[in-house]
């Protein structure tokens, strides 16, 4: 069975590509995106065999895309109108490049020799990597461990992930945050800030210690809080 996922920023040909997986015997249509951050992250945490990438997207192209999953040994298919990547394209070890639009005997082709790679080498890496995402600041896309992470606030439409190495900012809704973050890993505390559970140093009635600051604990917010917490004593 042959895990998918597609990512492209128009949808019609997410849809096309989705029909042919469902279709297809032995494929498996994990996810789809429009925004290929989102698609880094998603990758990054779940078990990810074959990626249907278009190559011309903004922010990040599918090209780049490919490179940060390089060691992730996701197989790559291209998809895209424009005939003058090929070249560039399995310069990137992709398995295939499909020229728009894309008809279901070319798609078949393009799974057949998935397959015959998947054969040669090791299954790829399942779920591993999910203390890792990936978070766009301005031009650049960082790369967030939460073994360093310490705690993240919201600034109106920004958020700051703070973390021993600095602090790195990105546009997005606490929801957007929550939404990305490894499960279990985090809690938040208030309604400005997320605090990364094992770095919580102590915890006091209106505030948690985390790397000698402190985070304040909305009131509404303790009480789920304090469910995500474990201790001993009374």
């Amino acid at each position: 069975m042959l895990r998918c996922v597609v990512v492209d920023d128009e949808q019609g040909a997410v849809d096309i590509l989705r029909d042919y997986i469902g279709q297809t015997p032995d494929m498996e249509m994990g996810a789809s995106f429009r925004d290929p951050v989102e698609a880094l992250n998603y990758i990054t945490r779940n078990g990810v065999d074959l990626a249907f990438l278009d190559i011309d997207m903004p922010n990040l192209s599918g090209m780049q895309l490919a490179e940060l999953l390089r060691e992730r040994k996701v197989m790559i298919v291209f998809s895209t109108a424009y005939a003058e990547f090929a070249v560039e394209s399995y310069e990137k070890n992709a398995v295939d490049y499909l020229l728009k639009p894309v008809p279901y005997e070319r798609f078949l082709k393009a799974v057949e020799r998935a397959r015959s790679a998947a054969r040669k080498t090791s299954p790829p890496a399942s779920a591993g990597g999910k203390n890792i995402f990936f978070v766009k600041s301005g031009s650049r896309i960082h790369q967030l461990d939460m073994d360093y992470l310490l705690f993240m606030k919201t600034d109106g439409h920004y958020v700051e992930f703070h973390s021993v190495h600095g602090t790195v900012l990105s546009r997005m809704t606490m929801d957007e945050l929550l939404a990305g973050l490894p499960a279990g890993c985090c809690a938040r505390v208030h309604k400005s800030y997320v605090a990364v559970l094992d770095k919580i140093e102590t915890i006091e009635r209106d505030h948690v210690l985390i790397a000698g600051k402190e985070i304040p604990i909305g009131r509404s917010y303790r009480e789920e809080f304090l469910k995500q917490i474990t201790y001993a004593g009374n």
